[in-house]
């Protein structure tokens, strides 16, 4: 197969706006989108500031502002596809409701870089279960009210083969289940 390789910069999208015609939930939505660039895109309230949906693979967002947002950055899947090999890198994800930069349902091979997640109601970075071989390195996670990178293993589809390496993690809040002791740094659910 042959892909053009597509570029967006220098845009800010405030809200209610919706590549996908889906009433305005989404900031920019990459569904099937292959070997494209986003980059200096600011992007805020909205439910998902930039989501990579079905099949959304060697993609690069670079130097985003997602914030203000339910979900800053958000890789998600539909039954049958994969969001493969796309890099996250030198963004900031921040005061979003939920997860500044998430990883959902078999997203693999991808590679969170050098971004800045901070002051998101439940974790900076999400790894969700049946992620594998993904790169969590040089992000800097802090002041987000559960965990700076949360790890998910629930429904008995544990994430796996993932590396996380050199990141600074501090001053999260802890884990939500009072049953269960956990730091604010790394935390496993």
């Amino acid at each position: 197969d042959v892909y053009k390789k597509q570029t967006m910069e220098n845009i800010k999208i405030i809200g209610n706006i919706d590549t996908a015609n889906n009433g305005g939930i989404r900031g920019i939505r990459l569904s099937g989108i292959t070997n494209s660039l986003f980059k200096n895109l600011e992007i805020c309230k909205c439910h998902v500031g930039i989501e990579l949906y079905w099949n959304a693979k060697y993609n690069t967002i670079e130097a985003i502002e997602a914030h203000d947002n339910d979900y800053g950055i958000y890789f998600y899947w539909t039954s049958g596809s994969h969001n493969e090999y796309n890099t996250v890198k030198n963004c900031k994800a921040y005061n979003n409701k939920y997860t500044g930069i998430g990883l959902y349902y078999d997203s693999d091979h991808n590679v969170i870089d050098s971004n800045e997640v901070y002051n998101n109601g439940w974790a900076g970075i999400l790894i969700g279960y049946s992620c594998d071989y993904n790169e969590i390195k040089n992000n800097h996670a802090y002041n987000n009210s559960v965990s700076g990178i949360l790890i998910s293993a629930n429904q008995g589809n544990a994430a796996k083969h993932n590396t996380i390496e050199d990141n600074i993690v501090e001053n999260n809040g802890g884990f939500w289940d009072a049953t269960v002791n956990y730091d604010s740094g790394i935390g496993l659910c």
